[in-house]
This record gives C-alpha cells, sequence and structure tokens, in this order.
C-alpha cells in the first residue's frame, strides 16, 4: 500500500483509487469515517471490499470515539465529514488521529477539514493533518464533468497509483490555497479543472 500520510481529496470515489489493486501484503486495515449513508459512501466501501481490503464503516465521525490504541487495529483511516461539518470532534479524538498518522498510519481527509479549521464550521486542531485551507467564500458548487487530471510530473507518486492520468467527475469543491509547512511540503498531485484538488504529505 502507499506509504502515504494524509491525502486531501475532492471525491470519495477517487479515494478508491489509491487502494486499488494491492499485493496482499499490502492489503489494509481501512476505517471508513463516515458523516452520513450515501450512495458514494456505499460505492466507496464496496470498492475497498472489492480490492481485498478490511474495512470498518462507523460514525457519525464527530463522536466515534478513537483512542491510542488506533493503530492496533487499522492502518488507514478515511474521514468523511461533507454532512457533519458543524460538529466537532473530541479534542482526544484529533489528538488520536494525529499521533496515529506520526506513528506510521494513513490518513485520508477532504476538504471539510480545511472549511472547519477556518473557524467556519466545526473546530478542528489537528494543522499537520490538514493541507488546504477552506472557506465558505471560496466553494466552487456544482462542477458537472469537470476535468480531474494529474500534474506533470506527478504521475509516479505512490499516492496515484491506480488513478488514471485524467477523468471526469462531477460535485461541489473549493478553489482551496494549499497550506504552508516547514517541513515536508505538500505536492499538489492533481488537479480539477486546473484548481488544486488532490495534496501528499508525509508527516513525521
Amino acid at each position: 500500500m502507499s506509504k502515504f500520510k494524509s491525502l486531501f481529496g475532492p471525491l470519495a470515489l477517487a479515494v478508491a483509487a489509491v487502494f486499488m489493486n494491492p499485493s496482499p501484503a499490502e492489503a489494509a486495515r481501512v476505517l471508513l469515517l463516515t458523516d452520513s449513508e450515501s450512495h458514494e459512501i456505499t460505492a466507496l466501501e464496496g470498492a475497498l471490499r472489492t480490492a481485498g481490503h478490511t474495512v470498518t464503516k462507523a460514525g457519525p465521525e464527530f463522536s466515534y470515539p478513537i483512542g491510542p490504541s488506533l493503530s492496533n487495529s487499522f492502518d488507514v483511516v478515511v474521514h468523511m465529514n461533507g454532512q457533519t461539518f458543524d460538529q466537532s470532534m473530541s479534542s482526544a479524538t484529533q489528538q488520536a488521529l494525529v499521533e496515529f498518522v506520526r506513528g506510521g498510519g494513513g490518513f485520508i481527509g477532504a476538504q471539510w477539514l480545511g472549511f472547519e479549521e477556518s473557524g467556519t464550521g466545526a473546530q478542528v486542531n489537528m494543522p499537520d493533518l490538514v493541507l488546504m485551507g477552506g472557506t465558505m467564500e471560496a466553494m466552487i458548487d456544482g462542477c458537472e464533468n469537470c476535468a480531474l487530471t494529474v500534474v506533470t510530473g506527478q504521475a509516479e507518486h505512490p499516492v496515484l497509483r491506480g488513478i488514471p492520468a485524467s477523468s471526469r467527475i462531477d460535485g461541489g469543491f473549493w478553489d482551496g490555497t494549499p497550506k504552508s509547512f516547514s517541513a515536508n511540503p505538500p505536492p499538489v498531485l492533481m488537479r480539477l479543472n486546473g484548481i488544486n484538488a488532490v495534496l501528499a504529505r508525509q508527516v513525521d
């Protein structure tokens, strides 16, 4: 499995491609932390299982108890919170996620984390795991048949294994600005209609 630490992506279904076609040794124990039931979540869960991963679906994301033993049970956490962006996770849960990643776990988060961190939604204090900002003013809603493309020079990045060089998707998204980091700045891996959409960062 890709040895990434944090991925910021535009669409739930795009997450599945990160895990496609693993070898038996790469099959992951995935915690799918959900906001609500939807056909996107159902499709994502099914795609991960079909690819050979063990998936535990739990939620709602803001109240699911996560403790220091997270790494004993899972390899990757996929965090969906588009429907519950106004509900805060506990400080203990957020700290457990940060320590999980620092200890070698994988984390996949979506744009609502940037929205929450901006102070507009729920309170988030996971600066190493939030790679882009996001305010309601910067949201571009109702993107139809938009081009999701791999950035030149990033095709071999391990996060992009199994993801086509270009595809078309629908959905709302942000014109998010990548945050500044003093160490391990996240490269932009994919863009949606030319706008930064997928970033990855190694967290030590």
